[in-house]
């Protein structure tokens, strides 16, 4: 269960925050010895850690927590024993723990300390009050929980995880493991819960079609605001459900050797209202709800344009999202490439990829590519490659997206006969799959065996886009769209054996970014996918020319058919085949084959997951008289080899502000263990720590993309004070 805010305004309790320690006062003996390490009999060790009033080895600044003693550094603004002091007059301080009085009973301590010689003294207890159910005031703000120590002031929510505790409010990527006892790497990052169609014809713009019922709730123009043809084409979505579209900008050559075309561009969409901005100040946003878009430069979900290349006729076409940065960019950095390259002139046997920032589209990093990008996917290596492969000869190439280091080119081992081009591409989170162009091939590339598989369906048209479905029972398919009329799907497991076989033939021996310029009779070993395990799927009359293939978050696959200007939605589960829109503008010009519902990155590339608790956004921490100190972030965890649970805060005195404040990473866990007092973090990283509105986010990361940490539970406690 996700247990609520718990606190208590009055009276005393049991509390986790930091808390007091030492003498009992008049009429409250000190406990026998308990048997902790350091306990002689008067030692007071509320604990158990042997430290305590009148321990032998030493004080204990926080005697409610057995990893925290005298000499921690967990200071903060709070009135601890050996901590900086500048008070003229002593202090209210309390037990850490409730003890034993001489009759038994459980009793919470309570007196004065002094601030002497700059330092907080001892805590000089004066009274005591019996620990009763909640007695002597106590009173709670939603699930009953109590903070853990005697301290008033102290309040504490706990998040403790079920299958009913997680919603696209509070997580994203992770799932809930009722066999581990808690939350996981899993599930998508983003509902594939819309498709982003590209529309090239005229200027140029996007269709936003809801996936459950094919409605088109939104239309913009996307690229420059010039009049001039944009082209869009590629889109990808990103982890947080945001959409990019790749804005060729071709006007009169197609293949954009033209100089007098527009220029070419990326634009973000927003993906939900949340992300708009009210740029005219309205306090509504102003956007396209159906198949009319806005005036170009008024709706307000459109977020940026990036121009790539320092020149028109770089014409970027090929779009993918990596994994990102789980603090700077946990929705993923966007890779866009070009099939030329402006930047560098003299380098014509070539294009060149952009790594763009998601914020704002700057752009962070350019590589020089040994091809021109036609098509883009993120593996699930670690480090992370994106790969691109060309239409003009079906080679393929990596970028490292850490290094920038290049892969490749690799070069497809096609037969005498085969067209070599490649269009659409996917990763089923072990290959690289190349839909061809021109002809109804593909082929698979595994990059750690270096082997091309070469795969003849048997449905005839050309193909441009392929997908991969994570099929219910962990296997997975690969679909191929064919441009038929009507349009038809091949697909097959991408599990099954390629077959090994010697074949003598004119080969390949030399290419050029056109294509090949030399072949030679040779003997080499090829690799076929059986193609008695290939599958076809007829698309009924009216699904025509069929383009773009993606899976949406129902699990079933869409074409995208550019001859009838619709989609086709095929459910594997129960074979059903429906056909959208229904709304009365058709999808005419739709040019998109890429990864248009954001589902190839979430399954096949992310490898993080999210859980995030905001304070203080829905119910008030502290009464409004009293000031907060965030306090200690405790969690429950187990993080295996190559796992990792990054621990981050961001806080603002503006709720509305919270996702956007700029985030602090606290901790990592296992290097670090709980707790994290954030009052001190906070402090030394020169952020204000009394800001009533706090991000707490757990950061699940697995570094080999298979291991997942494993969170339970976390606690976040603080302090409401009169600083009066």
């Amino acid at each position: 269960m996700n247990k609520a805010l718990s606190s208590v305004l009055v009276g005393l309790f049991f509390c986790g925050c930091p808390g007091d320690d030492e003498r009992p006062p008049p009429g409250v003996e000190a406990p026998d010895d308990t048997g902790a390490p350091g306990d002689m009999g008067n030692c007071i060790d509320g604990d158990g850690d042997g430290f305590g009033a009148f321990c032998e080895v030493g004080a204990d600044c926080d005697d409610a927590d057995g990893l925290v003693h005298e000499g921690c550094v967990t200071c903060g603004s709070g009135a601890r024993e050996g901590c900086a002091c500048d008070a003229q007059g002593p202090v209210e301080c309390h037990s850490g723990g409730p003890v034993l009085d001489g009759r038994g009973r459980l009793v919470c301590l309570v007196g004065e300390r002094s601030c002497v010689d700059g330092v907080w003294g001892h805590c000089s207890y004066q009274g005591s009050w019996v620990v009763d159910d909640k007695a002597g005031g106590a009173r709670d703000v939603g699930d009953s929980e109590t903070c853990g120590n005697c301290d008033p002031a102290c309040y504490q929510a706990e998040d403790e995880f079920d299958e009913d505790d997680l919603s696209e409010d509070n997580s994203n990527g992770v799932v809930y493991d009722p066999d581990q006892g808690g939350i996981i790497i899993g599930g998508r990052t983003t509902d594939a819960r819309y498709a982003y169609v590209a529309l090239a014809g005229g200027r140029g713009t996007v269709a936003k079609v809801r996936t459950a019922d094919g409605a088109e709730v939104g239309r913009y123009y996307v690229g420059e605001n010039n009049g001039l043809p944009n082209a869009p084409s590629r889109t990808a979505i990103d982890g947080f459900g945001n959409a990019y579209v790749a804005n060729r900008g071709i006007n009169g050559d197609w293949w954009g050797f033209d100089a007098t075309s527009n220029w070419g561009t990326v634009t973000k969409l927003a993906g939900d209202a949340f992300f708009c901005e009210d740029r005219n100040g309205s306090d509504t946003i102003d956007t396209s709800t159906d198949s009319t878009p806005l005036a170009q430069g008024s709706d307000e979900c459109v977020l940026w344009t990036t121009r790539i290349g320092p020149v028109r006729g770089s014409h970027p076409r090929a779009l993918a999202i990596d994994r990102g940065d789980p603090v700077d960019a946990p929705e993923g950095y966007i890779w866009v490439a070009t099939i030329q390259d402006k930047d560098n002139p003299a380098h014509t046997t070539g294009g060149r990829a952009y790594k763009l920032h998601p914020a704002d589209g700057r752009v962070l990093q350019t590589v020089q590519l040994p091809l021109r990008a036609y098509g883009a996917a993120a593996d699930s290596a670690d480090p992370q490659n994106v790969w691109f492969t060309t239409i003009f000869n079906g080679r393929l190439a990596g970028v490292d997206t850490e290094s920038g280091a290049v892969l490749g080119p690799f070069a497809p081992n096609d037969p005498s006969g085969w067209s070599s081009s490649a269009y659409g591409i996917a990763t089923d989170g072990v290959n690289i799959w190349q839909a061809g162009w021109g002809h109804r091939y593909a082929r698979g590339y595994n990059p750690a065996t270096g082997q091309f598989c070469l795969v003849d369906p048997i449905a005839p048209g050309n193909t441009t886009g392929i997908a991969v479905r994570l099929n219910d029972d962990g296997t997975r398919t690969v679909y191929m769209a064919h441009a038929n009329w009507p349009g038809s799907l091949s697909y097959w497991d991408p599990d099954v054996p390629c077959v090994q076989q010697r074949t003598t033939g004119w080969y390949c021996t030399q290419y050029s970014e056109d294509g090949c310029t030399q072949t030679a009779w040779q003997s080499r070993d090829e690799y076929w996918y059986p193609r008695a395990s290939i599958n076809t799927l007829g698309l009924p009359a009216g699904n025509d020319s069929s383009w773009g293939v993606g899976v949406d978050s129902d699990n079933r696959v869409w074409t995208l058919n550019q001859g009838s200007g619709n989609a086709a939605i095929y459910d594997p589960d129960d074979g059903s085949v429906v056909s959208y829109p229904t709304t009365p503008a058709p999808l005419t010009g739709n040019y998109t084959y890429s990864d248009f519902t954001g589902y190839q990155r979430s399954v096949f590339t992310n490898s993080n997951g999210f859980y995030w608790h905001d304070y203080g956004v829905t119910e008030a921490v502290c009464p409004a008289n009293l000031e907060v100190t965030w306090g200690d972030l405790v969690w429950d965890a187990v993080t295996p080899p190559n796992t990792r649970i990054i621990w981050e805060v961001r806080t603002t005195g503006d709720p509305d502000g919270l996702p956007f404040a700029d985030p602090l990473v606290v901790g990592e866990a296992p290097t670090d263990s709980p707790p994290i007092f954030l009052e001190d973090v906070l402090t030394a990283a020169s952020v204000y720590s009394h800001h009533r509105y706090l991000r707490v986010t757990a950061v699940l990361v697995s570094d080999d993309n298979v291991a997942t940490p494993v969170l339970s539970s976390m606690t976040l406690d603080w302090l409401c004070l009169d600083r009066s």
